[in-house]
């Protein structure tokens, strides 16, 4: 308990001292914070984490490349919405293109859990599926109570 609450500390610090910096400053920061969390949640020996960590290493890089087409593609609808052209070919194309890197987001998941899967234990697969979602709702929180905090302050 005591190690998780130190490092869901260690979370807060680096996103906060993050927010200022970079964004691949911050992913490498977060990737620090995720791996050692990752290590200590599966338990896992020196030969299965330098498998599963290469492969992870490939996922999350896939992820974060689809993230910011989806953010671009987002922008792109936002920017057709607000000039009144929502109905365009244009828009419509980067419509369907969202939903297509969507999708691959879900496949690129599912092919990763798939291959990660004879390198852990049914245990070890349970608590990292648990681990994905649990990690991204405690960042999340830290991102919101951080804002809080930050507009209190300019109040």
């Amino acid at each position: 308990m005591k190690i998780r609450l130190l490092l869901f500390f260690v979370l807060f610090l680096g996103v906060v001292s993050l927010q200022s910096q970079g964004r691949r400053h911050m992913f490498r920061k977060i990737d620090q914070i995720e791996r050692v969390k990752l290590i200590d949640c599966l338990e896992l020996d020196e030969e299965a984490s330098t498998k599963f960590f290469q492969k992870r290493k490939i996922f999350v890089e896939k992820r974060r490349e689809s993230v910011a087409k989806l953010d671009s593609l987002e922008k792109f609808i936002q920017k057709g919405i607000t000039e009144d052209k929502s109905g365009s070919n244009e828009v419509k194309k980067a419509i369907n293109e969202y939903l297509e890197v969507e999708k691959s987001i879900v496949i690129q998941r599912y092919e990763h859990i798939n291959l990660v899967k004879s390198l852990l234990t049914t245990e070890q697969l349970a608590k990292y599926i648990h681990f994905d979602q649990m990690f991204k709702d405690e960042l999340r929180e830290v991102i919101m109570e951080r804002r809080k905090n930050k507009e209190k302050r300019n109040d």
